[in-house]
């Protein structure tokens, strides 16, 4: 017996979703949006948006590529970005840590 998607569970399909709403807020704006949350290397990370350089390279939970200065500027045209920046990337990533609810 084939299961249906009900017209909601069909319009949050992620890989559909997600992509255009991206796009959507670019077009709109917003200078700094990246996909959260997915596998998605090219919307999940940060563009510059004066020249286009890659700024920040994610894809799920892992970082790549660093394209900024540590005062927090494009590495390609020294645009200013808002926010605080590291001076390279952290090594966090896709890793389970055993959390214990009690101790919160």
């Amino acid at each position: 017996m084939e299961t249906m998607m009900t017209e909601t569970e069909e319009q949050w399909d992620e890989s559909a979703i997600v992509p255009t709403r991206y796009w959507h807020t670019l077009g709109n704006g917003l200078h700094y949006v990246y996909t959260g949350n997915v596998h998605d290397k090219q919307g999940g990370s940060t563009w510059c948006h004066a020249c286009g350089a890659l700024l920040i390279e994610r894809d799920w939970y892992e970082l790549g590529h660093w394209g900024l200065y540590e005062c927090g500027c494009c590495s390609a045209c020294g645009e200013s970005l808002p926010g605080v920046f590291a001076k390279q990337p952290g090594h966090w990533g896709a890793r389970r840590q055993p959390v214990r609810l009690a101790d919160y």
